[in-house]
């Protein structure tokens, strides 16, 4: 099967989705800005950190699919504006219900990017 360019994702650049700052000192890293930074470099793409988390929320790994919605709700924001006809690859490390990464996406949304998410994992046992 031939892919066309049509069906790949073109990005301009390669965003991880953040941690809030606390939970990074705690753990020492962030595991979606490792893989973003891995994949841009094989995409021979820049990855910038343009979005942060100004909440620091409780674990989503805890809670029900509609408490994960609501505890992610307006928690980022974008460092860079306008975005106008960028291309962004967003990454996360797993995908369960989807909030955090549409929460992220609406960030860089609202500063005019177009927005791709990639996850590695996906989790779809959360009910």
């Amino acid at each position: 099967m031939e892919i066309t360019g049509s069906m790949i994702c073109q990005p301009d650049l390669v965003v991880p989705v953040p941690l809030h700052r606390r939970r990074e000192k705690e753990r020492g890293y962030n595991q979606s800005s490792l893989i973003a930074h891995h994949t841009a470099r094989v995409l021979g793409k820049k990855c910038l950190p343009l979005l942060k988390k100004t909440t620091d929320t409780i674990s989503q790994a805890t809670l029900s699919r509609r408490e994960r919605f609501e505890n992610i709700r307006g928690v980022f924001s974008c460092s860079e504006t306008p975005l106008l006809g960028t291309t962004v690859l967003l990454i996360d490390d797993i995908y369960s219900t989807g909030s955090t990464l549409n929460e992220a996406a609406k960030a860089l949304c609202r500063s005019g990017a177009e927005v791709h998410g990639a996850v590695i994992a996906y989790n779809p046992l959360i009910k």
